[in-house]
Order: structure tokens, then C-alpha cells, then sequence
């Protein structure tokens, strides 16, 4: 009796995100920071420039809004931020963001001030899980817990340089 072939099924990602910018150049570039730069500083040559845009990320999740800056030093600032879910405990947004902001050239996201004081709750769990960098809440909290802990394993070992 002959074996039956199988046909080989290509496999897609489990969850996947589609980001769309509102800005011409972070659509021009794909938001990629040397692309970014050299058209922003084509005309004008380098000097210090922010790019505002507003951010879309749709996926199985559902939908999230994002107003950000994105700056000459590869920083990237959220100024508002409206999740696709209301979950405490799983933020898939801002794992894309930080995930596409590190492949994109990008600096780690940090809301701003104004932002974490509307939900410190949220923001603080999110910098905590270093979804996010916030030089706020390390005034107000001190250094993250999981950093502490990698601290304190590396100066058993003698070596602290890097975390």
C-alpha cells in the first residue's frame, strides 16, 4: 500500500503586527533611524530634529494608537498611548514597539513624564518587565528590581561592568 505524501504547509507566525506611521519620512524610511536621518538632515545637515508621528499597531491583540517622537540622538518618546486591551498583566504593544524600535536603530521607548503620572500603576509595571525606560520612575523608584538582582549576581562573580 503506497504512503501517503504530505503536502508541506507553509507556517506564518503565531501573532504578527502591522505598524503604520502617519509621518511621510517614518513611511518613506520604514521608520528605520539611518534612513530617517539622512533624509531629515538631506536639506539641512545635522542638527538636532524631531520627528512626530502617530502609530497604529494592528494584530490579534486588537488595535493600539500611539503619538511618538522619535529624535536625532535615536531616542524615541511616547507622548500618548491608548493599549489594544486593558489587560494589567500582558502589554503585547509595547513588546512590539521596543522589539521594532531595537531591529529599527531606535533607542529603548520611554514615556514621557507627564504620560507615566497618568497611570503609574501601568507605566511602572511595563519599566519594570524593561519593556520601557523611564528616567521618572527610576528618580521615584529607584533601579528596576530586575536589574538589582543581575547587579548583585554579577559582583559575586566580581564583574559589573555589564548588566
Amino acid at each position: 500500500m503506497p504512503s501517503k505524501k504530505r503536502k508541506k504547509v507553509e507556517q506564518k507566525p503565531l501573532w504578527q503586527f502591522d505598524l503604520t506611521f502617519d509621518d511621510l519620512t517614518m513611511l518613506e524610511t520604514d521608520g528605520e533611524y539611518p534612513g530617517v536621518k539622512r533624509l531629515v538632515e538631506e536639506d539641512l545637515g545635522p542638527h538636532e530634529w524631531t520627528v512626530k508621528t502617530h502609530l497604529t499597531i494592528v494584530s490579534s491583540f486588537g488595535k493600539s494608537d500611539m503619538i511618538l517622537d522619535f529624535k536625532s540622538d535615536q531616542s524615541l518618546w511616547i507622548i500618548n498611548y491608548i493599549p489594544s486591551s486593558s489587560s494589567f498583566l500582558h502589554n503585547p504593544d509595547m513588546s512590539c514597539l521596543m522589539q521594532w524600535s531595537q531591529l529599527s536603530g531606535w533607542k529603548i521607548p520611554q514615556p514621557t513624564e507627564a504620560l507615566v503620572q497618568s497611570n503609574v500603576p501601568f507605566w511602572k509595571r511595563i519599566w519594570e518587565t524593561l519593556l520601557v525606560d523611564s528616567d521618572y520612575l527610576e528618580s521615584r523608584f529607584g533601579v528596576r528590581v530586575s536589574l538589582r538582582k543581575e547587579i548583585e549576581v554579577d559582583e559575586d562573580y566580581g564583574d559589573i561592568d555589564e548588566i
